[in-house]
């Protein structure tokens, strides 16, 4: 039973890495593009930091931040 609940966390941390930093701007409503020509060093610290996590802790950890940007930088 543990060898299972491991492969499916693997599973899931494997499918979860696959979403880029801009799909996850995307499916929150923000214009990856507009935000990279006007803040490129926050998108870049975004991208990297977004890269070691889970979509769901990154949004948990980041909520403050995403939704200014993304009413700055709408879709």
């Amino acid at each position: 039973m543990a060898t299972t609940h491991k492969h499916y966390l693997l599973l899931k941390t494997q499918s979860a890495s696959i979403m880029t930093f801009q799909e996850y701007c995307l499916s929150k409503k923000i214009d990856y593009h507009k935000f990279g020509l006007q803040e490129p060093y926050l998108l870049k610290e975004l991208a990297e930091y977004f890269e070691k996590i889970s979509p769901e802790s990154f949004t948990q950890q980041k909520k403050f931040l995403i939704n200014p940007i993304r009413l700055k930088y709408p879709l």
